[in-house]
């Protein structure tokens, strides 16, 4: 069964897929390259990924012409930044981690502008404030008996007494 892109799963399923898809991009490396990764992260592969999934390489398409999931492809350039990358391409791609990260700094920064957060809370503060003052303002209605019920309610409660 390939990839159907309108499946929707769930995260771990889509990862498990992701494994299954990373274990045989794994196994087109060439075998030098297959003994740079150590055997637990090729074993907790196995172990982790979706066995009711198959995606299998065309072998007529380039491989970065293949229909990877976009979590396969994250997975496999930290499999390569770790474990395949030279050493001087290491240092480029914790430089490229740097810079992905502080570009999403940089959008939540955007997107939730921590001082216009606190702005909005004082405004909000304010504007409650404003509220509470105008209740104390307004004028409590006092009602008065007229003066023959409270005599009426006098005599009654006279009479009850006794």
């Amino acid at each position: 069964m390939e990839r159907d892109e309108t499946m929707i799963y769930s995260e771990s399923d889509t990862y498990r897929n992701a494994y299954v898809e990373l274990y045989e991009l794994i196994k087109w490396l060439p075998d030098n390259e297959q003994k740079k990764i150590p055997k637990t992260v090729i074993e907790n592969l196995r172990e982790d990924m979706n066995t009711n999934y198959v995606f299998n390489i065309k072998e007529d398409e380039d491989i970065t012409q293949q229909n990877f999931m976009t979590e396969t492809k994250a997975l496999f350039v930290e499999l390569y930044e770790k474990y395949l990358a030279k050493d001087n391409e290491k240092e480029i791609w914790k430089e490229y981690d740097r810079f992905c990260f502080n570009l999403m700094e940089n959008e939540k920064k955007e997107k939730y502008n921590y001082n216009d957060m606190f702005k909005n809370k004082q405004e909000q503060n304010e504007k409650t404030k404003i509220i509470d003052d105008n209740k104390s303002n307004l004028p409590v209605e006092v009602k008065k008996e007229k003066i023959l019920i409270r005599f009426i309610k006098m005599i009654k409660a006279f009479f009850s007494k006794r």
